[in-house]
């Protein structure tokens, strides 16, 4: 079974809907995205993806179905992975999800809040989500016009998350900019941008993923090399050695700098 790519949805008609979805899928990643009337599906077989969602409006539905279960929202930005037939790990963004995993019970996660399959704390005896501690949500960058001044500020109020150290908040503000002005020189440096706040955060394959869309969308990038470092350091981590080395080849004709030998890590010396 090959990678699932989605089509462009097709054009509103009085039969059909626009996705509600935007996905970002790790290379490799096994899934598909599908909308019945009010009801869309994603089907999550392997690997990881990064999924926003639009709020819902009355009688909409948003599952992602997983191998073990299934995840629910509502208007939300969230990661989910998936590892040989079980779920790995959900964070939240923003927004709320209800995840349900046989025998596990439902969880409701919001903002800041992660499941981990390591963590068997995570689910109660009695069902009910034992959330892990976060920092308490921030304010959100509001987006109530398109104005370039309203895009300036709402990308400055991004930059002041990053630096006040608020990295997921940070990420959910440059993924909303990136989306609201998509192929600008601003969406260029935001999809970089939630990289780098993802990877501030240590959410490691989150940055990786966000990292390929970026030099998928915009392969001329100014940060071409700090996005491929990204991906080739969480590939390094996976042991996938190959692509880890493939990510970075442009530029190691000469000496490894320090950042490309962090990100290799232990496939500088591997024949892997």
């Amino acid at each position: 079974m090959g990678t699932v790519t989605v089509p462009p949805a097709a054009p509103v008609t009085p039969d059909s809907e626009p996705l509600a979805g935007s996905v970002l899928a790790a290379s490799g990643a096994l899934w598909s995205q599908a909308r019945n009337g009010q009801l869309e599906k994603i089907r999550l077989d392997d690997g990881a993806i990064r999924v926003h969602v639009r709020s819902q409006a009355n009688g909409e539905r948003f599952l992602v179905m997983l191998p073990d279960g299934e995840l629910e929202v509502r208007g939300t930005t969230f990661d989910v992975s998936v590892e040989h037939g079980a779920t790995k790990h959900v964070h939240v963004d923003e927004g709320v999800v209800e995840l349900r995993i046989r025998d596990h019970g439902a969880m409701l996660l919001s903002a800041n809040e992660t499941y981990d399959a390591a963590a068997p704390a995570i689910a109660s005896v009695s069902g009910d989500p034992a959330r892990v501690p976060g920092r308490p949500p921030a304010r959100r960058v509001p987006r109530t016009t398109t104005g370039p001044e309203d895009d300036e500020i709402a990308y400055a109020a991004a930059i002041e998350l990053l630096h006040q150290g608020r990295s997921d908040q940070a990420a959910s503000a440059f993924h909303a900019l990136a989306l609201a002005e998509p192929g600008t020189p601003q969406a260029e440096d935001a999809s970089f941008l939630e990289a780098v706040a993802l990877a501030h955060a240590g959410r490691t394959d989150a940055a990786a993923l966000a990292a390929e869309h970026h030099l998928a969308s915009f392969p001329g990038s100014f940060h071409r090399k700090e996005a491929a470092i990204l991906v080739a350091r969480a590939a390094s981590q996976r042991g996938d050695c190959a692509k880890a080395r493939t990510m970075i080849a442009s530029w190691m004709d000469g000496p490894l700098d320090p950042n490309m030998r962090s990100a290799l890590g232990a496939c500088e010396t591997s024949s892997r």
